[in-house]
């Protein structure tokens, strides 16, 4: 099934560029791939959901219910489902308000038919070029969570130090405008699943950027890209002699990368 449904998507993409190269139609591929890699998550909510659904019926007629794999696969089909229609201006839907509340639903449905264990893993080996540089263990500033929103100065003024942080499914904001900086280089490792990493900073502040999504959307100060495998790098002019500087690395698995500058 899954050979089936990913040799459909190539061979309409095979299509689309055959015809162009003919100018039997004419598309720009560029503006094609960044308004329609979402079509990648949902090939794969489908992949997942008719499986889903062929388990389930295996799963009934033993008796039993058997529908983990069904709601992930409903769960990724909507999360693509929803960047495609904010890609198109269909609508504009947060991803993080689909997918608290759809997890909510998940526990709700285990705890009834006791079916499926939510597991996650983190491996300290991810990030690996980060951690040549040794990051000191605040409390405050190291934090791992697999579900949630975490806003890191969002209200009152705060003493930035290294900090690494974490978040499984969710959002993740990241205000250094309101951030009390003092000389030096700070390092900043910010790291996900799904879901939305947002970092505000100031004008006037150096920054080194390393921001990468697998599937989704990187932007950073106007530097977009958006597809599979996204990378983008960018350093502030003077970077290296400034005396108050930060350095950013980003990884998110699926979802929305931007990082905004503020007068």
């Amino acid at each position: 099934m899954a050979k089936f449904i990913f040799g459909l998507l190539f061979i309409a993409f095979g299509v689309v560029f055959l015809l162009n190269n003919f100018e039997i139609v004419n598309f720009e591929i560029g503006s094609i791939i960044s308004t329609y890699w979402p079509l990648i998550i949902i090939v794969l909510g489908i992949k997942e959901t008719l499986e889903g659904l062929l388990k389930l019926g295996i799963s009934l007629r033993k008796g039993k219910i058997s529908f983990s794999v069904l709601f992930w696969g409903l769960f990724i089909l909507g999360i693509g489902i929803i960047f495609q229609g904010n890609q198109l201006d269909y609508f504009h839907i947060s991803v993080w308000n689909f997918i608290w509340p759809t997890l909510i639903i998940y526990v709700g449905l285990t705890i009834i038919f006791g079916s499926g264990n939510i597991s996650f893993y983190y491996s300290d080996e991810d990030n690996k070029q980060f951690r040549k540089t040794k990051l000191k263990k605040y409390d405050a500033k190291r934090n791992k969570r697999i579900v949630g929103e975490l806003k890191i100065g969002d209200e009152v003024p705060w003493e930035l130090e290294n900090m690494q942080l974490w978040n499984g499914i969710g959002e993740v904001e990241l205000n250094l405008y309101s951030a009390i900086i003092k000389e030096g280089e700070f390092f900043i490792d910010i790291s996900g699943w799904i879901g939305e990493i947002t970092v505000i900073v100031p004008q006037d502040l150096a920054i080194k950027v390393n921001a990468d999504v697998h599937v989704g959307e990187v932007n950073v100060l106007n530097l977009k890209q958006s597809g599979t495998s996204r990378f983008v790098t960018y350093t502030s002019e003077g970077y290296d002699k400034a005396e108050k500087k930060v350095n950013l690395m980003i990884s998110l698995s699926i979802g929305e990368v931007n990082v905004k500058q503020v007068d």
